[in-house]
Order: structure tokens, then sequence, then C-alpha cells
């Protein structure tokens, strides 16, 4: 079983979230690839974990495949820029069938048995106008943050589904320095206007940001001289931050209910 999740945009959906939430359903062995980017490790295959140790670094195979491996303890990850080449790797190692790929849905050369298609809704300008087929091409879409639902989202013909992000831990500080490095900075914004941050400042990374020691002295001088109660950031920037004093927020995706009930019912054959 190969399931393939992703999108037709750089960052910013939920799809790295939406792998999280899919492998804890899972209820058998399986492997999570993907394709290390972010990480300076080009070679074939690399196994980031095992099911039992952390083998590899954010900078070697990128801060996503580091979460997810971090987060989902009952699986095997590993990158690579050829997925097939790991799941030959994986299938001899572990004797795992049970694949699920993080950003696949351009990766035509590999047939998947399951599509998923992960679209922001507050950013509607990236459903193409034009050909709006190519989201149809997947057997689902799961559109997150369903306040925020667009008129473009009705070109979409396949099943679809609502999510929404939410966080799962929040620091008992109240005035703070905010910063990030991902696809959708605005999302960590409102995140903490809307649970009751006192944001004095917001500073945007690009996206796989590798913070320096200076960037760190920046935002902590800054968080000095507005009297703030700390610095926050988010789950998959502080994975590459070592830093005790800074702040973070974990989230995770919350899929409604009917998109698992499709799932057990096109798909019975996903171990969920």
């Amino acid at each position: 079983m190969i399931i393939g999740i992703g999108n037709i945009v750089f960052g910013g959906t939920g799809k790295t979230q939406m792998v999280i939430t899919l492998g804890e359903k899972m209820k058998t062995d399986f492997a999570v690839i993907h394709s290390g980017y972010g990480g300076r490790f080009k070679g074939k295959v690399k196994l980031v974990y095992d099911g039992n140790n952390l083998l590899s670094t954010p900078d070697e195979c990128g801060e996503e495949a580091i979460l997810i491996a971090k987060r989902l303890k009952n699986s095997v990850v590993a990158v690579g820029r050829k997925r097939e080449d790991v799941i030959e790797f994986i299938k001899e190692e572990f004797g795992i069938d049970n694949f699920i790929l993080d950003d696949a849905i351009q990766y035509r050369r590999l047939k998947k048995d399951l599509e998923i298609m992960m679209i922001n809704s507050d950013r509607p300008f990236f459903i193409p106008r034009d050909n709006p087929g190519y989201v149809n091409l997947s057997d689902c879409v799961i559109i997150v943050d369903r306040g925020r639902y667009s008129p473009l989202l009705k070109n979409i013909k396949i099943p679809r589904f609502f999510a929404r992000v939410e966080p799962v831990n929040l620091p008992k500080i109240r005035k703070v320095i905010g910063f990030c490095g991902i696809g959708n900075p605005e999302s960590f914004r409102r995140i903490l206007i809307e649970n009751g941050y006192d944001l004095c400042e917001f500073y945007i990374f690009r996206d796989h940001h590798f913070y320096k020691d200076e960037e760190i002295r920046f935002l902590k001088n800054r968080c000095r001289i507005k009297n703030a109660d700390g610095i926050i950031t988010t789950e998959k920037d502080i994975i590459k931050i070592k830093d005790d004093d800074i702040f973070y927020i974990k989230t995770e995706l919350k899929v409604e209910d009917s998109f698992f009930r499709f799932l057990s019912s096109s798909h019975p054959e996903i171990p969920i």
C-alpha cells in the first residue's frame, strides 16, 4: 500500500502534519518516505529513524523528516530523491509493505494506491483557474481552514474534506516576540493572536531556514527591549535551534471523521 500526500504549491498546506495525522491512525508497520528537502543529503537512501533510534539531523535530511520521526514513534522514516529506491530499501531491510509518501503528488513516476491533495483555503489563488483538473487527478482533497473557504474550491470534483490546525500546547506567557520559517507564516501569526498572545513583533524567515547564532541573539535582544515574556516559534523551527530559552507551539491537524470513513469504505486495505 502506497499513500501519497502533497500539494501543488511550495509549502504551507499542512501536508507534513497530514502525514503525522494519518500515521497516528495506522494499525500496522509502516514507513514514511520524505524527499529530504531542506537538508544536504543528496545520496540514494538515508535512514532517518529505524523505529527505535533517530539516525540523522535536520541539516542532513531536513527538519520535516526529523519532525515526522519524533512524532511517529511507531514508524520507520527514510529520505531519498527517488522514492522507488527508498521503498525497495525499506522492504529489504524491514519487510514493510505500507508506505506514506510526503510531498508526493507531483512525483508521477511511482504509482500510488491513494493520493491525498492538501489545499490551504486562505491561499485560494494557488488553485489553478485554467486547469483545475490537475487537482482532480488525486483521490481526495483535504481543505485546511474551513473558515476561509473560497468559491474557487468549487472547481474541485473529487471528494473533499475539511481540517483545521489546532495548538496542542500553549506556553503560559503572554507578551511575546514571534518568529518562524515555514511555508505559511501567517498561519502561525494567526495562532498566536487567536490564542490571546500579545504579539509585540513578528519576524518571518524563509521556509526551511537554518538559524544563525546572531539571529537568535537579535531576537533575544528585541525581547529585552520590548520587555516581552519570551520568544516563541513553531515546533518545526525549534527542531533546528538548540536553545532552551525559546518557547514553541506544537500543533496537530484535526481532520473531520468523514475522511476516515471515506478511507475505510473506498480503501478498506488501508490499516487504520
